[in-house]
């Protein structure tokens, strides 16, 4: 599976429903060895069938998660996806660090975070890009659960040289270092908790929410897309230095992204009537605390 042709893997995606049976596969079978399997060759087929846009650079090779509680997560290499094997709300963000050309890198000072070390060892960057428009998208599910999450699914971005620990009540945009995107359609920004405008904007498990940062302007902003809709809200003045974020909640909660790429122009496009949130510069000061 290791040496497969990437045209064969398109070929499979697309005209066959294998990917879909090894997702039923996956929610059913118990045979550790089989699900196993299943799940690597999974994960085989959604790096290929992750799509760019024509003139992009993708970076989905370069896609590190930090595990901040290993034990209760897994990471196949060469896979795009984090699975949760136990109950328990965890951030999950991932490089590339993605920066303002020549944005400095601040060094973290704090030793610990609510009583909670600072995971400094593995909050080190692995790959830098220093590059203006960035795509990712991110598809949520579950194996082992049909019902929706009681607690809300969440994307977004964080600050990348913001202190992190394993602590599991962390909220970007709700405390300090980042801005947080909830499945019911919220916004977090400025540790205030902002409600949709549109019952449309709230999104459920396998569906593709898109964020986009554009580090070219100023002030810098990120836009939110669901299933390819924009949002008619997005947030300005965000990091220099930027991580993407996922959650995982229940045990058999998993996430994939899906694209991670840098494109000349945006697709994110000025809408009239659209609602700006700044970010305030506070939110980026860890000085005096989270």
């Amino acid at each position: 599976m290791r040496n497969m042709d990437p045209d064969l893997c398109i070929k499979l995606n697309e005209y066959t429903d294998l990917r879909n049976n090894l997702i039923e596969l996956l929610k059913l079978d118990q045979t550790p060895d089989l699900k196993e399997n299943a799940s690597r060759a999974l994960g085989f087929l959604e790096a290929w069938r992750s799509s760019v846009q024509f003139g992009a650079t993708s970076f989905l090779d370069h896609f590190c998660p930090i595990l901040l509680r290993p034990e209760y997560q897994l990471h196949t290499p060469g896979t795009h996806i984090v699975r949760m094997n136990h109950p328990g709300q965890l951030t999950v963000p991932f490089d590339p660090v993605f920066s303002v050309p020549g944005a400095p890198m601040r060094p973290i000072l704090m030793e610990k975070v609510a009583n909670k070390p600072v995971k400094r060892d593995i909050l080190r960057e692995t790959y830098t890009v220093n590059d203006g428009v960035v795509f990712c998208c991110i598809i949520s599910s579950n194996d082992l659960v049909m019902q929706e999450n009681a607690v809300l699914l969440r994307v977004e971005i964080v600050d990348a040289d913001l202190p992190m620990t394993e602590q599991r009540s962390f909220v970007a945009g709700k405390t300090k270092g980042g801005i947080s995107f909830d499945s019911d359609g919220s916004i977090w920004t400025n540790g205030k908790h902002h409600d949709p405008t549109d019952p449309i904007d709230k999104w459920t498990r396998n569906q593709d929410i898109g964020l986009e940062i554009d580090l070219n302007v100023v002030p810098r902003t990120l836009r939110f897309f669901i299933n390819v809709r924009q949002l008619s809200r997005y947030v300005s003045n965000i990091p220099a230095r930027v991580r993407f974020f996922a959650t995982t909640i229940l045990e058999g909660d998993w996430f994939q992204v899906k694209q991670l790429f840098i494109q000349d122009h945006p697709q994110g496009q000025y809408q009239a009537g659209e609602t700006e949130m700044k970010q305030e510069d506070y939110m980026y000061d860890y000085t005096t605390g989270i």
